[in-house]
């Protein structure tokens, strides 16, 4: 069995930009819009509150791959494969292959899968 991981260049910062400051700017914006939508549309309380909690509920993911930590198609410079005889490096056009039996430590730094939540109420990952 193998498993294959996107390589992401390593001039690229993969720590999570997304939280407090996130959810303050999508909590003001939901509360600006349901406010508009009854003083302006003369809309009812109920179904305001219903539009803006919908709409936070897609804006949230939605906004996150537009952040700078959001690994871009120009920033993946190949894969990374594990097998259980070697560990595969394909990038920047060329291969490179280890066999596991030589290898004594290895640092990885992995950060999910992109666009997708480890848990219930975690932030989509940048990956």
């Amino acid at each position: 069995m193998s498993v294959n991981f996107t390589l992401i260049d390593s001039n690229k910062d993969i720590s999570e930009k997304d939280g407090f400051g996130r959810q303050m700017v999508i909590s003001f914006l939901v509360v600006l819009i349901i406010v508009l939508q009854i003083a302006i549309l003369k809309m009812s309380t109920v179904l305001a509150t219903l539009i803006g909690f919908t709409l936070a509920i897609i804006l949230g993911p939605t906004a996150r791959k537009y952040y700078g930590d959001y690994a871009s198609k120009s920033d993946k410079i190949g894969t990374f494969k594990f097998d259980h005889k070697e560990i595969s490096i394909d990038g920047n056009g060329k291969l490179e292959s280890i066999n596991v039996n030589d290898i004594i430590r290895i640092d990885l730094n992995y950060n999910y899968i992109q666009g997708k939540s480890f848990a219930y109420k975690d932030i989509a990952h940048n990956g």
